[in-house]
């Protein structure tokens, strides 16, 4: 028996002596007052067998809904008079926003999961594009939806891998680690709810990934990616660096080592942050004096930058 709870035994033999009036007005306070879910409940038992309840399925992922949702956002139909949009639709665009992408990746894992991918990486495309583009007139635009970027892709790389194996993620996940990371999130002004849950989705991507089975031919598509520039254009800036120096740790010394120079040829990436991964390969390799003037030229570009003076700093 639970602490403060009757057993069958005692709940029967308390309300033994009730009659069926006094049972009645029991069950009724319990509905009359119950939460939503105690009235459903209470409204099944009651139901004859034939005239049970069947509760109505969830809709399916609206993805034509959500492509035109995302088109006429990045067209600027939210910011600005279009009329496409309603005035009440762009100033209520922060709910529309919510329910699609609550749709999107709600339905990941269900049975129309290919559709419900489609929908959650256009959305995710769509969130990580207002941090630099005016599509909604929001000082925070992910703020005010409640979108977290990163559990959305968590929830759509886990059910990737979950259905379709090791083959499905990596067929897509390096193309989009590529191209969403974001070293200081997603958020504008990097504080607030959404942002305090914001994660890494280097780190995402490295709980996904067992042993060098999986790490070095994770490692092929991503560096495909990056020779081939990217299906839809992979990140220039320094948001891939943690993804980097994690692939270094995890390759170092296995047969794919050499994929990690390449890395740090690709001219995807940007100048001095190739030139900070040939410091880090050359300090791995022994050779000091080449990471010292490496990581001294990277300084002398951006003098400021904290994990360019730590690395100097280890070294010197």
């Amino acid at each position: 028996m639970t602490a403060g709870r009757l057993d069958k035994q005692e709940f029967f033999a308390k309300v033994d002596g009730f009659d069926a009036e006094a049972l009645r007005k029991m069950v009724w306070t319990l509905y009359y007052r119950g939460s939503a879910a105690q009235r459903e409940r209470i409204e099944d038992m009651i139901a004859p067998p034939a005239e049970t309840r069947v509760k109505p399925k969830k809709p399916g992922v609206d993805l034509g809904g959500i492509r035109e949702f995302v088109a006429l956002a990045r067209e600027g139909a939210y910011f600005g008079g279009d009329r496409r949009v309603s005035p009440k639709q762009r100033t209520r665009w922060r709910f529309t926003f919510s329910a699609h992408a609550s749709s999107a990746v709600g339905g990941l894992g269900g049975p129309n999961h290919a559709d419900a991918a489609i929908a959650t990486e256009l959305m995710i495309d769509l969130a990580c594009a207002t941090k630099d583009y005016e599509y909604f007139r929001s000082e925070e635009p992910l703020e005010a939806a409640r979108f977290v970027v990163s559990d959305a892709v968590e929830a759509l790389w886990s059910t990737t891998l979950a259905l379709g194996g090791f083959g499905a993620l990596c067929a897509t996940a390096p193309d989009q680690l590529g191209r969403w990371e974001s070293r200081y999130g997603w958020t504008r002004r990097g504080f607030g709810k959404v942002s305090e849950r914001e994660r890494s989705l280097a780190g995402i991507a490295a709980a996904l990934l067992n042993g060098i089975g999986e790490w070095g031919p994770f490692a092929d598509e991503y560096l495909y990616e990056l020779e081939s520039g990217g299906r839809h254009g992979l990140q220039r800036r320094e948001d891939l660096d943690e993804w980097h120096v994690l692939l270094m740790d995890r390759l170092w010394g296995t047969d794919y080592q050499d994929r990690l120079d390449r890395i740090a040829d690709s001219r995807v990436l940007d100048p001095t942050e190739r030139k900070f991964l040939r410091a880090r390969l050359a300090h791995r390799n022994g050779d000091d004096d080449q990471a010292r003037t490496l990581i001294g030229e990277c300084l002398a570009k951006l003098p400021g930058h904290h994990e360019f003076r730590d690395f100097a700093d280890m070294i010197s």
